[in-house]
């Protein structure tokens, strides 16, 4: 079972990671926000037809209702906010305060003390990136707090999801979110796009890919999320990190400093000194009777 677990983090990483190249293709916010909610919808109606040929049983009320405010809370809000940050606040600080996900889950969620500081190490490795494309002014400050929302917001529904789906489906979860998130960001584009902006005939091939992508990860996001405990797999934004800069340099061949390879290794041991960590369930436990006079 944990060669499927560490398989699936894998496929999680390497397609996340990949998607930058994808989004490349798309310029402007406005597009951007169209982009994702087409993408999205596309993927929910994928996935919702997939519940149909598989004749997956809807699961109990409080479940779906728990997807739908996960839809707004884990997909739709962070997504909105990070991509209105993005143009706001400087590249290495974009990275560097999602990179500290992991860490607060610990804390939401009464983490262990190594995996605490695995996530310690893990965000010490993302700074070690970054670092010279980090800079500090004043007006980027709005964009530090939309960051620093999308980081709780994102926190704190992986742990809401941990304790509410663990009776639901992972493809209906991925379906009913992605629906979800994918109105959001929809009536988010048709409020704060404007009207202008390419037609999205002419970004089907972004479109289409995203959510080939989107419908690979989420489930497997929530089938692992059932299995692991949510630090572990909040830390698939490090390996996502890792996946987009490897391809990076395999695409573009600058020279690499001994700070990114430092870095990068920092994350790696993280990675695995997180994964190794064990979960709540099989920590000793200790009984105190009193003894008997």
């Amino acid at each position: 079972m944990m060669k499927k677990r560490a398989a699936a983090f894998a496929l999680i990483s390497l397609v996340g990671g990949s998607l930058w190249i994808v989004r490349q293709m798309v310029t402007g916010p406005g597009d951007q926000l169209r982009v994702s909610a087409a993408a999205y919808l596309l993927s929910a109606l994928i996935l919702s037809s997939l519940l149909l040929f598989l004749k997956i049983p809807k699961p109990e009320r409080s479940a779906v209702a728990s997807n739908l405010v996960l839809g707004v809370t884990l997909v739709a809000c962070p997504l909105l906010f990070t991509m209105w940050a993005a143009s706001h606040v400087s590249p290495g600080l974009a990275a560097i305060i999602p990179a500290a996900t992991p860490l607060v889950v610990t804390y939401f969620c009464d983490g262990l003390w190594r995996a605490r500081n695995a996530a310690i190490a893990g965000l010490a490795g993302v700074i070690l990136l970054f670092a010279d494309i980090v800079s500090f002014y004043t007006g980027q400050w709005t964009g530090v707090v939309a960051l620093l929302v999308a980081l709780m917001a994102t926190a704190g529904s992986l742990v809401f999801a941990k304790k509410k789906l663990t009776q639901s489906h992972p493809i209906f979860s991925a379906a009913v979110e992605l629906a979800t998130a994918g109105v959001v960001l929809e009536a988010a584009s048709i409020l704060f796009g404007g009207q202008g902006g390419a037609l999205l005939t002419s970004l089907w091939v972004p479109i289409i890919c995203i959510s080939a992508g989107v419908c690979v990860m989420y489930p497997l996001y929530f089938w692992l999320l059932q299995r692991i405990r949510p630090d572990q797999l909040a830390s698939v934004v490090w390996a996502q990190l890792l996946v987009s800069i490897m391809e990076g340099v395999l695409l573009v061949r600058p020279h690499i400093p001994f700070r990114m390879i430092l870095g990068a290794a920092v994350i790696g041991g993280a990675l695995a000194f997180l994964g190794q960590a064990e979960p709540e369930n099989k920590l000793l436990t200790v009984r105190v009777t009193p003894r008997p006079r």
